[in-house]
């Protein structure tokens, strides 16, 4: 960025007209700033990429736009948060079929060369997420309590609401500054694109290293392990969205803060090196 001899940039000195002209071509729906480049999302999956940004209408706060391939898991992040507290689970503040922005979203992300996505969230931006304390961060016993007491409570909510998260993990469990004493922070849940309603199939969408056992499948003629919930009738029932899929990814998720260690052999998409990690 160039900037003369006062710090200033051209476009801190321009005219309010100018800019907002700049803004409506430089700016994602004319007022979300990428802190990053395109190429370079802060996360990006098969189905998603998610990316940081200052909302240009909201005096410059920083959100997380996350960018979906898929209707039905846009449809569910949306519907699976209806009437959860957003002290337990991140809200979702816009999305792309917003009026704000429906009339440009779809140019926009083929403009800024994000044609593979079709749908947006817009969320307040945490922190950091749980697997990055667990890296650059070292948690006493007291604040792992804490987290751990937080993030269950948060699960606890979402299960008295009838859902089961189905994809809880560190990379969905979120920091944000507490509003009270300096340095206090709150916990809370995020992606529930993976959640079922109790009793319903679940594990579409999983990270099997989080995933309990019942969902490690061995198809009966071929001998082939995997892991998820089955697509043929050879394959087994399906298992059912209970409070308990929780729990076990929740105990998986305490081990890792305890010990400092994976509890199954876990790749870079949190799934299990090979079908056969698990006893």
């Amino acid at each position: 960025v160039v900037e003369d001899s006062q710090q200033r940039r051209a476009y801190d000195m321009a005219t309010k007209v100018m800019k907002h002209v700049l803004d409506d071509v430089a700016l994602l729906c004319g007022r979300f700033e990428l802190l990053t480049d395109v190429s370079q999302a802060d996360h990006r999956s098969r189905t998603c990429a998610v990316y940081r940004a200052l909302d240009r209408l909201q005096g410059g706060a920083e959100v997380v736009l996350k960018l979906m391939k898929h209707e039905r898991h846009f449809r569910r992040e949306v519907e699976a948060r209806a009437g959860l507290n957003p002290e337990h689970v991140v809200e979702v503040v816009l999305t792309s079929e917003s009026t704000e922005v429906a009339t440009r979203v779809a140019r926009d992300l083929v403009q800024h060369g994000l044609q593979e996505y079709s749908y947006m969230l817009v969320l307040p931006a945490a922190q950091r997420n749980l697997m990055v304390v667990v890296r650059q961060e070292r948690l006493g016993l007291g604040e792992v309590r804490q987290v751990m007491c937080q993030l269950g409570a948060a699960l606890a909510h979402l299960h008295a609401h009838g859902t089961a998260h189905g994809d809880f993990k560190p990379l969905n469990a979120v920091r944000f500054a507490s509003a009270g004493a300096a340095g206090s922070a709150t916990w809370r849940l995020i992606d529930l694109d993976g959640a079922v309603a109790m009793g319903q199939p679940i594990g579409l969408k999983l990270s099997s290293a989080y995933a309990p056992p019942e969902m490690v499948r061995v198809h009966p003629e071929s001998g082939e392990v995997s892991i998820g919930t089955p697509v043929t009738a050879a394959e087994g029932e399906a298992v059912l969205a209970s409070p308990a899929f929780d729990l076990w990814s929740f105990g998986v998720v305490l081990f890792l803060l305890l010990t400092g260690q994976d509890l199954f052999s876990t790749d870079i998409a949190d799934n299990m090196a090979s079908a056969q990690a698990m006893p």
